[in-house]
């Protein structure tokens, strides 16, 4: 999927995990694929529903990271935005 230069990837935060190194990772293949997006991690609602691409990472653990989602206010909701 291309990503133009203008577009935002958003890496949830539901306060699980390492996710600077999601974000880095990220950072790295933008970079070596010339796409130019801003990559951002975020446990914010409004910056989830701004956002062009969304990652949800996890640790198989869907429950745990179901829990965290909703102890945000509208996260669940905003993550629903893509199919």
């Amino acid at each position: 999927m291309a990503v133009d230069m203008a577009q935002t990837v958003c890496v949830i935060d539901y306060g699980s995990g390492n996710l600077r190194s999601v974000a880095k990772s990220l950072e790295r293949v933008a970079a070596e694929a010339d796409l130019g997006c801003r990559i951002v991690v975020s446990g914010q609602t409004k910056d989830v529903l701004e956002a062009d691409h969304v990652v949800l990472p996890g640790v198989g653990a869907f429950g745990d990271c179901y829990a965290g989602l909703s102890a945000i206010d509208g996260m669940v909701e905003a993550s629903q935005r893509w199919p």
